[in-house]
């Protein structure tokens, strides 16, 4: 009689187990909708607005890849160099926004500046240049196309 209720404990047990296992957990990271980034270099500046979930992963892997190390020995606000604004727009409404300048520095919102490794942070540029930006549609965009077409 034991063992009979200890085989269906354990038969229960394997019926049930896999089903907790398949349910998904809330991710670690929030749900990222749109990258802008912004570029200034002396008098050229620019925006490109990403949405396609391939390329926004590629932005979202190079800056989680990024292994910022102690304070700048110069002032980033006045060093030479791109500026590079990255502003992740997330699925609840918030943001943030990190700070890449002249290839050497790095901020995260409100924090300070800290040091990058200039041979990874090169790779920005590389991969902005190798992105086709996606062309974001507005509401008058929807407009003209309707009342145009």
């Amino acid at each position: 009689m034991m063992k009979r209720k200890l085989g269906i404990l354990i038969l229960s047990l394997f019926l049930f187990l896999p089903g907790c296992s398949r349910e998904k957990r809330p991710s670690s990271f929030p749900l990222v909708t749109e990258i802008t980034v912004h570029y200034e270099n002396g008098p050229i500046q620019g925006q490109l607005h990403y949405t396609e979930d391939e390329k926004m992963q590629l932005i979202l892997t190079y800056l989680r890849l990024l292994k910022p190390y102690g304070q700048p020995p110069e002032d980033p606000e006045t060093a030479d160099g791109t500026l590079f604004e990255i502003s992740l727009h997330y699925a609840d409404g918030g943001s943030s926004v990190y700070q890449q300048k002249a290839d050497r520095y790095l901020k995260s919102g409100e924090k300070p500046w800290l040091c990058i490794p200039s041979q990874k942070a090169m790779e920005l540029s590389t991969l902005l240049g190798y992105l086709e930006e996606d062309v974001p549609i507005t509401p008058q965009d929807i407009v003209s196309q309707i009342t145009t077409g």
